[in-house]
C-alpha cells in the first residue's frame, strides 16, 4: 500500500509541474546564405522601417497534442519580423532605423496579416504586407507576401524537438518572404 501511495504522490507532483506549462520562445535569425544572396549594391538612402506596436508585440503559441498543450511553444512573431528586417535591410540600405511613424525618408511599412503554425503538419504560414513610401510619403510599392515553412511529422516528440521544429519552419517562412522582398526592393528606382 505504501508503494501505491508513493507512486500516486510522485504522479501528482509530476502532473502539477506539467500543468503549470512553460512557453518556449523562438527568435530565429536569417541564414548567412540568404544575406549573401542579396548582393552588394546598397541603396544610398536611409530607410525607416515601420512596424506597429501591435505587430511588434504579436506572439503565436503552438500546442501539439495533449502533452504539447501543457507546454506550448511560442513564437515572438513581431520580434522575428524586426530581426529579419534589420538583418536584410542592413544589407540593402546604407542606413536603417526603426520607428512607429513614417518619416521624411524612405519608409518601409510592414503589417503582419497572418501567422500560424499548423498543429497537424507543424508548418508555419506567414502573410506579410509591405508598402514602401518615398520621401514625400507617396506610396511607390505595395505587395502581400505569402510563404509556408516546411512541415514536420505530426507527432509530439518532446518540448526541445518541438521548439526546433517550430524554429525551423518559422525561419523558412520568413526567409522565403524576405528573399522575395529583397529582390523586389532592388528593382525599385528610388529618387
Amino acid at each position: 500500500m505504501k508503494n501505491i501511495v508513493h507512486v500516486a504522490v510522485l504522479f501528482m507532483v509530476t502532473l502539477s509541474f506539467s500543468l503549470e506549462g512553460c512557453a518556449v520562445y523562438v527568435k530565429p535569425h536569417p541564414s548567412s546564405d540568404a544575406i549573401a544572396s542579396i548582393g552588394k549594391n546598397k541603396i544610398t538612402q536611409k530607410a525607416y522601417v515601420v512596424i506597429s506596436d501591435r505587430d511588434l508585440a504579436l506572439e503565436q503559441s503552438v500546442h501539439f497534442g495533449l502533452i504539447g498543450y501543457l507546454n506550448p511553444v511560442s513564437v515572438k512573431v513581431g520580434e522575428t519580423l524586426k530581426v529579419y528586417s534589420e538583418e536584410y535591410f542592413n544589407e540593402l540600405f546604407n542606413e536603417v532605423a526603426f520607428t512607429n511613424q513614417p518619416s521624411d525618408s524612405i519608409g518601409v511599412v510592414f503589417e503582419i496579416k497572418g501567422f500560424n503554425i499548423s498543429a497537424f503538419e507543424k508548418a508555419a504560414h506567414l502573410e506579410l504586407h509591405m508598402a514602401i513610401n518615398d520621401k514625400t510619403n507617396k506610396q511607390i510599392f505595395e505587395k502581400l507576401y505569402l510563404a509556408d515553412g516546411k512541415g514536420h511529422f505530426p507527432l509530439y516528440s518532446g518540448n526541445v524537438t518541438e521548439q526546433q521544429h517550430v524554429q525551423e519552419t518559422t525561419e523558412e517562412a520568413f526567409q522565403k518572404v524576405f528573399d522575395v522582398i529583397s529582390k523586389d526592393i532592388q528593382k525599385i528606382t528610388f529618387m
